[in-house]
């Protein structure tokens, strides 16, 4: 099993981009799919390191550090990527294709009309 070395959470440096949401039905929609235990720490972990040189992390390694399969991880991954939440891009890896997983911004922002 491959997994990413991880630097220290001091290492990470803060953003200020923030994910604006004023349609009611994507705030309705985003709120369902946070509204998981592992996809919300799925979130956490890729903001805390979107500083590192892949800009994230890979199955493997969030599936270790979240004690879950790798295949839960992957479709937590996808419905994560389907609300445009998370970023995935596939690299080389030592035994087939990685898939890398990436978060582009600090918050969530819910605008109420």
């Amino acid at each position: 099993m491959e997994v990413q070395q991880l630097g220290s959470i001091e290492e990470v440096e803060e953003y200020d981009e923030h994910l604006e949401v004023t349609e009611f039905s994507k705030q309705v929609m985003l709120a369902k799919v946070l509204g998981s235990e592992t996809r919300l720490k799925i979130i956490k972990l890729l903001r805390k390191r979107r500083n590192d040189p892949e800009g994230g992390l890979d199955i493997t390694t969030l599936a270790y550090l979240l004690d879950q399969t790798e295949a839960n991880i992957s479709a937590q991954c996808k419905k994560l990527e389907k609300a445009e939440l998370i970023n995935i891009t596939y690299k080389p890896g030592g035994h087939g294709v990685r898939k890398i997983c990436q978060v582009d911004f600090k918050s969530i922002k819910f605008l109420l009309d």
